[in-house]
This record gives structure tokens, sequence and C-alpha cells, in this order.
């Protein structure tokens, strides 16, 4: 598709200068998070990193962002994202982390961020964010996961 094309060069180089800061910024997995990454198949678990964030950076600039917002245009607001071997997560979004952990298990699967975003754009281009194979994924893989972070019990 000329349109993923076009896009994914772009979008793939931020992913990767997103993933070098989580993983220069994040927090290591706990061990039960380590678990349940284990038992996704996520090799080298332990090199997995989450930064916490208040806003979740987009490939776009956030002047462009702020202007849609503005103008009351839906904007791609989401509680988590898995770049590569690195997990944003927005603040009190903890519950995110068991689908952004998919994810990650995606990315080593695919052979990295390059492979994965091309699929993931084609998927949500041409079938929408919900219909997306590996969101599909993602949601059925961590239904019903909890896990403790910062003394609480999350679950989703």
């Amino acid at each position: 598709m000329v349109l993923v094309d076009g896009l994914a060069p772009a979008v793939i180089r931020w992913a990767e200068d997103q993933q070098r800061r989580i993983l220069l910024e994040g927090r290591p997995l706990g061990p039960v998070e380590l678990e349940f990454a284990g038992s996704l198949g996520i090799r080298h678990a332990e090199q997995v990193r989450v930064l916490e964030v208040e806003r979740i950076p987009l490939p776009v600039p956030a002047f462009l962002v702020d202007l849609a917002e503005g103008c009351g245009l839906p904007v791609f607001a989401p509680g988590g994202m898995a770049l590569g071997l690195g997990v944003y997560l927005l603040h009190g979004q903890e519950g995110s982390l068991p689908h952004e952990l998919v994810h990650v298990a995606q990315y080593g699967r695919m052979g990295g961020i390059g492979a994965f975003m091309r699929t993931y754009l084609l998927q949500c281009l041409t079938e929408g964010y919900a219909g997306a194979e590996l969101e599909r994924e993602a949601r059925l893989r961590s239904a019903g996961r909890n896990f403790t972070l910062h003394g609480k019990v999350y679950s989703i």
C-alpha cells in the first residue's frame, strides 16, 4: 500500500528514537510483570523498560495535536504504547501494561520495529484500529491479567 510505504520510514525512525529514550529513562519490569512477559515469549524480558509520562508522544508535531484538540477533532490518545523493548505508560493507566507487553512480544516475534510498524500501519489503515489483528491479539492475550504496581493491584 502506497500510504504505508510513505508513512513507514518516518514512523519507524520516530519509534526507534522513542525506544532509545524509554530504555535510558524507564524502569525495569517488576517480578510479576517479568513473569507475564516470560509467559508471552518475550526474550530478554529483563531488558524491557517502562516509562510513565503525563502525555505519550505521538509521531506528529505537538502543535498539530494541540490544534486538532482545540478544534474538537478526535485525537489518538493512548493509555500506553509499546515501541520495541520500550513501553510508554500514561500516569493512571497502569492497567494498560499487560496489553503493551503483548505488543513487545509481537515486536520480537516479527523481527523488530521496522517489520512491526509496517504491518501495524497496514492493519490499522485497512481494518481500523479495533479490527487490526495485532490489536485483537493484544486484547485477547492480556485479558484478565492482574499485576501489582506501586502497591496497587491492576487488572484489565
